[in-house]
């Protein structure tokens, strides 16, 4: 079911095509802490996760999408930067996951949800 919070992330391991990949699911919504995230030269390209947790550059996961709509999908994203809490600025702490496979309807409902909520600009 959809929330407008994140409180649906989790930690856990869950075996993928022969890969133990860990898993985190993350609830996008017109106003929720995740942000889809874009470049200049590919669009839309990840979710920004706030969490404390901290993990690699580089590592893969398995992340589940829940947008509006009751529309929920399952993909495999990789961690491409990390970003500090500054509380000074009021910044929250999180990982930028970038989208590794998607199939067309995927990228079809992230690019109708970035109409109604403009993702966040990460240069590359």
């Amino acid at each position: 079911m959809y929330s407008e919070s994140i409180e649906r992330r989790s930690f856990h391991s869950e075996p993928v095509r022969g890969l133990r990949l860990a898993h985190l699911e993350v609830a996008l919504a017109p106003r929720s802490d995740a942000h889809l995230y874009s470049s200049f030269e590919h669009g839309v390209v990840g979710v920004f996760l706030p969490t404390y947790q901290t993990l690699p550059i580089g590592s893969s996961l398995e992340l589940t999408v829940y947008l509006p709509g009751d529309r929920v999908f399952e993909c495999e994203v990789e961690v491409r930067w990390a970003k500090e809490a500054r509380e000074d600025e009021g910044v929250w702490p999180g990982l930028g996951l970038e989208f590794v496979r998607l199939s067309a309807q995927h990228r079809q409902w992230l690019l109708e949800f970035a109409e109604e909520r403009r993702p966040l600009f990460y240069p590359e």
